[in-house]
């Protein structure tokens, strides 16, 4: 197993990192640092499942926005 942990504070950053092959990834101050935790904890997520589908990496990444 291979795991990525620490820099990762994206939608793009994780889903990057599914493309380069690990197996999970670790988020942890990029999600409380942000304005809206929740909402980027979830994009995450959704990128992470869809990080082969770069349309639904975009829609994860645009949810994810801080105003």
């Amino acid at each position: 197993m291979n795991f990525a942990a620490g820099g990762i504070a994206t939608v793009a950053d994780a889903s990057l990192m599914m493309q380069l092959g690990v197996d999970g990834i670790f988020v942890g101050s990029g999600i409380f640092k942000s304005s809206n935790p929740e909402k980027l904890a979830k994009a995450i997520v959704e990128a992470v499942k869809n990080y082969d589908r770069p349309k639904s990496s975009l829609k994860s990444q645009k949810t994810s926005a801080n105003p």
